[in-house]
């Protein structure tokens, strides 16, 4: 998992964070959401995966 650095400090924050813990500094949406992001990537690469998988699969692979 990749830890998550204020912009201003570079200090690690959490995801939930709204503010830098260290400097005050108000983080902006791409910061916090970026876990977010990534989340949404890995699920429709899944989503994609499993339709590939559907397409090669033979009809009658429980025979």
């Amino acid at each position: 998992m990749e830890k998550l650095t204020c912009s201003h400090c570079g200090n690690i924050i959490q995801e939930e964070d709204r503010v830098c813990p260290s400097c005050q500094i108000p983080l902006s949406k791409e910061q916090a959401g970026a876990s977010q992001k990534r989340f949404k990537l890995f699920f429709i690469a899944v989503v994609i995966f499993c339709f590939v998988i559907m397409y090669f699969v033979p009809p009658d692979w429980l025979n």
